[in-house]
């Protein structure tokens, strides 16, 4: 599959509408709202996420097995690993729907 890249406002609310652990972690751990994003590319093979914000922030978030994600650490920018079984899930259903 290839990546797909959406910068249209209606279908990232679209995905974020379907994706509410996705969210939920973009507001609460890196205080990113869904009018702060410019682009989503999803990476369907590797079940992997990148967002950018409009101050220039990419946030990535992959899916390691079906509990656990690597994700972009908000204080550093590091890739840490982190047992999220939903925030998993959700990637593996955000790939299957929209690559």
């Amino acid at each position: 599959m290839a990546d797909k890249i959406f910068e249209d406002m209606d279908k990232i609310q679209e995905i974020l509408g379907m994706a509410s652990r996705l969210k939920t972690v973009l507001k609460e751990k890196y205080k990113i709202l869904p009018q702060d994003i410019s682009s989503l590319k999803i990476d369907g093979d590797n079940f992997k996420i990148d967002i950018s914000t409009k101050k220039g922030a990419m946030i990535r978030i992959k899916a390691k097995g079906t509990d656990t994600v690597l994700a972009s650490n908000p204080d550093n920018g590091t890739m840490v690993m982190q047992q999220d079984p939903a925030l998993a899930q959700c990637l593996f259903r955000i790939s299957d729907e929209f690559t």
